[in-house]
């Protein structure tokens, strides 16, 4: 069955508890179908319909920081827990000064977190922004 879309650029997207590293992920109906660690073994997932990311620039900022949070949950079968705000979803946060959606796509990985919450508690919080932790 083809996927909606096929991100495959050569580029670690997750890694899982069996530390594999995977360079293709095909997506289908807002769910991850497979995740391969070669670009090119996702081919048979390609459709008419099927929408192949396959260059670094071409994927924004709102995909990027859903392939850094929910799709890591995806790839571990832990998508109602793992990389989602939503009650009952592990409360690991992580927040950020402005608006990640507005610098280059390529600059969210040296972004500086202002908080970090590991299980509801500040782990990281220079400004005491979430009180004493």
């Amino acid at each position: 069955m083809p996927a909606d879309v096929v991100f495959r650029v050569g580029r670690a997207y997750g890694m899982t508890a069996d530390r594999g590293v995977y360079q293709a992920v095909a997506v289908t109906d807002g769910r991850i179908t497979a995740a391969e660690r070669s670009r090119d073994d996702l081919d048979s997932f390609i459709g008419p319909g099927t929408t192949v990311i396959d260059d670094p620039e071409r994927v924004d900022a709102y995909t990027a920081i859903w392939l850094y949070t929910a799709a890591g949950g995806r790839l571990l079968r832990e998508d109602d827990s793992v990389g989602i705000l939503a009650p009952g979803a592990f409360a690991d946060i992580v927040g950020f000064r402005g608006d990640l959606l507005d610098g280059p796509v390529d600059d969210l990985p040296s972004r500086q977190p202002a908080l970090t919450l590991a299980g509801g508690r500040a782990v990281h919080d220079p400004d005491g922004l979430f009180g004493a932790a």
